[in-house]
């Protein structure tokens, strides 16, 4: 690599793939990813009003309280919406994950449970529209 070549890259802007709910056919309100973190927090992706919204709660697994993160948005980058540890195909939305896949996101999904009851929402969902 030559001196321009380096300089030029430190300029350089990655591209983070981003994903919005106008890319799904199904703009029904319903449970997208669930699953959880490393910390053991429970991570509940969710579609509601056609604006993806994102509740990570309960107690963490290194920590003595709860907390909880509501967020919702419009685009997000892909990689924001997975969590770090495991997610449960069955209470995952199909064409909500080949959308993440398709934008590079990699789904890190647990043994499939084929006795889980299907529901709209998997996880919990707050009442209000963003708590934090």
């Amino acid at each position: 690599m030559t001196r321009d070549q380096y300089d030029a890259l430190q300029n350089a802007v990655p591209v983070v793939p981003m994903v919005s709910a106008a890319k799904l056919t199904d703009q029904s309100d319903r449970t997208l990813l669930w699953g959880y973190d490393c910390d053991r927090r429970s991570w509940h992706v969710f579609l509601r009003g056609g604006i993806i919204e994102l509740y990570v709660y309960g107690r963490g697994w290194f920590t003595d309280f709860s907390s909880s993160d509501h967020r919702r948005d419009e685009f997000w980058p892909a990689e924001q919406l997975v969590p770090n540890k495991r997610l449960y195909p069955e209470a995952c939305d199909a064409e909500f994950c080949a959308l993440l896949i398709n934008a590079g996101a990699f789904l890190p999904f647990t043994t499939f449970n084929d006795e889980r009851e299907t529901k709209q929402f998997y996880g919990d969902v707050p009442e209000s529209e963003v708590t934090a």
